[in-house]
């Protein structure tokens, strides 16, 4: 069982446990409490019981079965199932009531020391008769005076205590495990969300890749056939020597137009390890945009680069790459007398860059494809550039996005305040 999964259900169990172990000894103690209650009671009984037979005898009442009327009379007003005087040895010498022996019903039973009084206040004051008294015949030394009495009442308080154990602890029982399931399931919804995330990547991984091959196939394909026509040129025996350099030159330009289309698709297939170190942004723009400006010059167009200096950590040189394509793109979008403004803005976020123009901006159908390969507006464009920037851009655990510029043109922005990935 996995960490995640053992975790949980341990808790679980443990949950589960403390909460039944609280109910018993919630339950325990009301029993504790109770019988408690009823051997009070018990001994209430008892000292009533007492009271009884030691006023009969002290005012010289009656006979024996007097006395033993007497305790018939306390048994029954209490409900009792049995009250007794008895000798030490367990013997009754006054009993009422049937004793259980401990069968039947449940009872509770109590019992107390006693003793019969020895002198009488009427024949000692020579007003009554020597001998009549009902002492003169009672048993002498320590006896005992028992009590025994159903325990009904008692039962059912605990029975619905029980009850209430039983259903506190269900009930408990069901939450933990309700929590346990939900937690369970948001875990195994958690895993297929992100198995289900992971296989949509590895389509799009392979679909980016089954573009990028036939995007690849269609870009060496053309060169290598006019490289082959180069070729069969410099086949001709009285080929002038001025047609044979022409030929050989155009086999090179063709033959280095195909490398750089492969180190390209090696780029975006196989992402270029960085080398990360604080970089000056505001500089690192500053240079790109010198080289920029001299194509621009000719057209009439203008490039600012606007916002504070600020040290980012990066790779130059990948960093050059995506902030290049960008303006080239740019600048290759702008008519006579157009403009790009670069921006570093900063926020409690992080840092950005945009990049706007006001050229001829993106045709709506291809905003949403705009950063696959092989997608590009231009005649001559491979549509490789913005999938590379795109690239460095995740490479660096930056996010770069496309916005509409209001009034036309385009807006490319570099978010740097992400995690690096």
């Amino acid at each position: 069982m996995s960490p995640k999964r053992f975790f949980p259900v341990a808790l679980f169990l443990a949950a589960t446990a403390l909460g039944w172990a609280w109910q018993f000894w919630e339950f325990r103690s009301f029993e504790r409490a109770e019988r408690e209650a009823q051997m009070r009671q018990g001994d209430l009984i008892l000292a009533a019981a007492e009271g009884i037979l030691h006023q009969q005898c002290m005012m010289a009442m009656g006979t024996v079965e007097d006395l033993k009327a007497s305790l018939e009379a306390v048994r029954t007003k209490v409900g009792a199932t049995f009250l007794a005087v008895a000798f030490p040895n367990g013997k009754p010498y006054l009993a009422v009531g049937k004793p259980s022996h401990g069968k039947g019903g449940l009872v509770t039973r109590c019992e107390r020391s006693f003793r019969f009084p020895r002198d009488c206040p009427i024949c000692n004051s020579g007003k009554g008769p020597s001998g009549s008294c009902v002492k003169t015949t009672l048993p002498r030394g320590e006896m005992k005076i028992c009590l025994e009495y159903p325990e009904v009442d008692l039962q059912k308080r605990l029975a619905r205590r029980r009850v209430l154990f039983f259903a506190v602890g269900g009930a408990l029982t069901l939450a933990f495990g309700s929590l346990l399931l939900f937690y369970l399931g948001l875990l195994r919804s958690v895993r297929l969300q992100s198995s289900l995330a992971a296989s949509a990547e590895r389509v799009r991984s392979l679909e980016f890749l089954g573009r990028l091959g036939a995007g690849l196939a269609h870009e060496t394909k053309n060169p290598l056939g006019s490289v082959r026509g180069f070729a069969q040129i410099l086949l001709k025996r009285d080929l002038p020597a001025e047609e044979r350099i022409d030929a050989a030159s155009r086999i090179m330009e063709e033959t280095d137009r195909i490398v750089a289309r492969l180190e390209e698709f090696l780029l975006l297939s196989r992402p270029a390890r960085l080398r990360m170190k604080e970089i000056p942004l505001k500089k690192t723009l500053e240079d790109l945009a010198g080289l920029v400006r001299l194509e621009l010059a000719v057209k009439g167009g203008t490039l600012e680069v606007e916002g504070p200096e600020v040290q980012v950590e990066a790779d130059l040189d990948q960093a050059r790459r995506l902030f290049m394509n960008l303006l080239v793109n740019a600048s290759e979008a702008l008519g006579e007398g157009g403009w790009i403004r670069v921006r570093i803005e900063q926020s409690k976020d992080g840092t950005r860059v945009v990049v706007e123009d006001n050229g001829v901006g993106v045709p709506e159908e291809l905003r949403e494809t705009l950063f696959e390969p092989y997608v590009s507006g231009k005649p001559s464009g491979t549509g490789l550039g913005l999938a590379l920037a795109r690239g460095i851009a995740r490479g660096h655990g930056w996010t770069l996005r496309y916005e509409p510029r209001p009034g036309g043109g385009t807006r490319m922005v570099v978010e740097m305040g992400g995690r690096r990935g």
